[in-house]
């Protein structure tokens, strides 16, 4: 699994590709979705609270 630090600088590189055009990211409306691959026959989902 991915750690925190190596999806936030996914996410940097991401926001600088997207200034470069002049576009932006709606961190309001961004959600993050994990898929586990271990667990994939569980048909379940996760929702916070």
């Amino acid at each position: 699994m991915p750690s925190q630090e190596g999806l936030v600088a996914l996410l940097n590189i991401l926001e600088q590709n997207n200034a470069a055009y002049g576009l932006g990211i709606n961190y309001n409306k961004t959600k993050v979705m994990i898929v586990d691959r271990e667990q994939s026959s569980r048909n379940e989902v996760n929702r916070p609270l």
